[in-house]
C-alpha cells in the first residue's frame, strides 16, 4: 500500500512538473502577435531622427538626418521594410550622398527582410532584430561610390507586452555594428550578422549602423491594432 502511495506521488510531481514546462515554454515561445501573412499582413509606419553609417578605419560618417517607411510582418517571425534615409552627407555635411535609384540628392532606399531572433549566448529567452538589406549602392558626391550588403542586429522593445508604438535601435562603434552575432533560427549556437561596406569595388570592410527607430501605427486588414513581441 505504501508503495502504490509512492508511486502515486511520484507520478502526480512529474505531471506537475511536465505541465510547468509546458506552460513556460508557451510563455517564452518567440513570435510576433498578432502573426500576419501574406494574404492579411500587420502594417506598421517607421520612422526615425539622425542616424549614421561608419567605417571601420575610416574617419568619414555618413549622416542622415531622419527616415521614414514602412515594416511588413508575416507569419511568426519575419516580415520585409521600406526605409527612406533623407539629408544623406558626410565630409561634414558638405558632400551629398544618394541611392543610385534615387532622383532626390540626399536620399538613399533601403529595402530588404527581417528575422526575429534570440541575442547571441542566449537561447530561450531575449528579442533582436536581424536586419537583411538587400545590396545598396549609393553615391557620395561624383567620386565615390558606396555599396552596403550583409545582416545587422537591432533591439526590439517592449516585450511581451501589448503597444501600440516600438522601438528597435542599431548601435555601432568605431565603425562596427556593437553585435555581430546572433541565435540561429534552432537555438543549437551563433550565426554571424555583421554590417559590410565596400567603397569604389575595393576591399570590404565593417561597417557600423546606428539608429533609433520607432514603429507605430499598426494595422491588419486595415484596422488599427496593438502588438506584442513574445519572448
Amino acid at each position: 500500500m505504501r508503495q502504490i502511495k509512492s508511486l502515486t506521488l511520484m507520478f502526480a510531481a512529474i505531471l506537475v512538473l511536465a505541465g510547468l514546462a509546458a506552460t513556460t515554454a508557451s510563455a517564452t515561445e518567440l513570435r510576433f502577435l498578432p502573426e500576419g501573412s501574406e494574404a492579411n499582413p500587420v502594417k506598421a509606419k517607421v520612422k526615425s531622427g539622425e542616424g549614421k553609417l561608419a567605417t571601420e578605419g575610416n574617419p568619414f560618417e555618413i549622416k542622415c538626418k531622419s527616415d521614414t517607411g514602412s515594416s511588413t510582418f508575416i507569419g511568426k517571425r519575419r516580415g520585409s521594410f521600406d526605409v527612406l534615409f533623407e539629408k544623406c552627407t558626410t565630409a561634414g555635411g558638405i558632400v551629398a550622398c544618394t541611392g543610385l535609384v534615387d532622383k532626390t540628392s540626399g536620399s538613399i532606399l533601403v529595402k530588404g527582410f527581417f528575422d526575429l531572433r534570440r541575442p547571441a549566448g542566449s537561447p530561450g529567452s531575449g528579442a533582436r532584430i536581424a536586419y537583411l538589406p538587400t545590396e545598396t549602392h549609393f553615391n557620395c558626391g561624383s567620386s565615390v561610390l558606396i555599396l552596403v550588403k550583409g545582416c545587422a542586429v537591432g533591439t526590439i522593445t517592449p516585450l511581451n507586452s501589448k503597444t501600440k508604438t516600438g522601438e528597435s535601435v542599431i548601435k555601432q562603434k568605431e565603425g562596427k555594428d556593437e553585435e555581430t552575432t546572433i541565435e540561429n533560427e534552432a537555438e543549437t549556437g551563433t550565426e554571424a550578422c555583421a554590417l559590410k561596406a565596400q567603397e569604389n569595388g575595393g576591399t570590404v570592410v565593417n561597417a557600423g549602423e546606428e539608429t533609433h527607430e520607432t514603429l507605430e501605427t499598426f494595422t491588419q486588414g486595415g484596422t488599427a491594432v496593438e502588438v506584442e513581441t513574445m519572448a
